[in-house]
């Protein structure tokens, strides 16, 4: 119907030219934000509008052949605990199960940090785990599930402030291993990224400085304690104003060093964006490289780490409204443009992933603006 958003699920066959080789046929009205995969099943996470018309958390799994093997039901807990807006944020599917980073509406009307374990064959909930306080909003943003360990990231309140937090659990049980949480400097802060190695957790994320505006923020943990690896968080503010994390990856050697793709507001109050690496086992940078056009506004969506390279898939809107889509390369040990591929359409390209390792084929996907000013995948 018009107004609505449609959920749409497609399976592509790289090997012959993008062929599709199935596509969701059932109309949901929603949105999708996450996807997952593991040897047998997509899993595809995000809202659906129920019939009392508010969003509840909503995951899909597809099978090889393209049928669905289970969908959450509508408006039951834990997907919908006390109406309001509720949403899958991130997924990640590990050794039979399927843990979901969610937000939740509570009875008093703010949200909840909720983290779900689900079984991926059956789609039956094993556990969750729904933390907050009534003091104000929280939400778990990003997960990933690695060596028998969840680690789980987001914001929650704590002692009367909007703080970064990370929740790890033993996978297999599912009970608390530890916590951490940073706060900046008294205002808003959130981790929504995280990277896992079998020693090390990067979470980054957004904080507010004590001068008001937003930086990139990022912390080191052990993986098997939660013990802060960096004597202090990594924080940058790329030539003044508001600085805001976009996406994070491990690239050049899994576990010792990261990437991370933020908005910022450069000097000149011209918006651009910046790439940079970093070292985990210090959090000091390795080079940071700005990308700001003058009559440009750019803003990155998605990053893809390698051992060679590094990308990263950006839209940039011009002067009179012109938008194109903005494919980069960069080499992985300084951060120099490898090569960049502006498509002179109106496209956003809004993921973007790569063949590890000899990283021949590159795979962006977005949607096109039509005439009628509608997206298009």
């Amino acid at each position: 119907p018009d107004g609505e958003t449609q959920w749409l699920y497609r399976h592509y066959i790289s090997k012959y030219a993008g062929k599709v080789k199935y596509e969701e046929s059932t109309l949901i009205s929603g949105t999708p934000t996450s996807i997952a995969t593991d040897p047998s099943r997509v899993y595809v996470g995000g809202c659906r509008i129920s019939a009392a018309g508010d969003c509840d958390a909503y995951i899909r799994a597809y099978n090889k052949s393209g049928s669905v093997a289970w969908a959450t039901p509508p408006q039951k807990a834990p997907f919908d605990l006390a109406g309001g807006y509720d949403s899958v944020n991130a997924m990640s599917a590990y050794n039979g199960n399927l843990f979901v980073a969610a937000t939740t509406t509570t009875k008093n009307g703010d949200t909840d940090y909720l983290v779900l374990k689900i079984d991926a064959k059956t789609g039956d909930v094993l556990d969750f785990d729904q933390y907050g306080t009534s003091a104000g909003n929280g939400a778990a943003l990003g997960i990933q599930a690695y060596k028998n360990r969840v680690v789980s990231v987001g914001s929650t309140m704590i002692w009367g402030e909007p703080e970064a937090f990370v929740k790890t659990y033993a996978a297999a049980s599912f009970n608390t291993a530890w916590t951490a949480h940073l706060d900046l400097a008294g205002g808003y802060d959130e981790f929504s990224s995280v990277l896992v190695s079998s020693t090390t957790v990067v979470a980054a994320g957004t904080g507010t400085s004590i001068d008001g505006d937003t930086n990139v923020i990022a912390m080191a943990y052990r993986l098997s304690d939660g013990a802060s690896k960096w004597t202090t968080p990594m924080v940058r503010d790329h030539n003044g104003g508001n600085d805001e994390l976009v996406a994070a990856t491990w690239y050049q050697g899994y576990g010792q060093r990261f990437m991370l793709a933020s908005n910022m507001d450069h000097d000149l109050n011209v918006p651009g964006y910046v790439v940079s690496g970093h070292y985990a086992a210090s959090g000091n940078d390795a080079w940071t490289n700005e990308q700001v056009r003058f009559g440009s506004v750019e803003t990155p969506y998605a990053l893809a780490g390698g051992r060679y390279r590094t990308f990263v898939a950006a839209a940039a809107l011009g002067a009179g409204g012109t938008s194109s889509y903005l494919v980069g390369a960069y080499t992985a040990n300084n951060g120099k443009a490898y090569w960049q591929d502006p498509v002179n359409d109106v496209f956003y390209a809004r993921v973007v992933t790569a063949t590890k390792y000899t990283e021949k084929t590159v795979y962006a996907a977005g949607c096109r603006i039509n005439n009628d000013g509608k997206c298009s995948i």
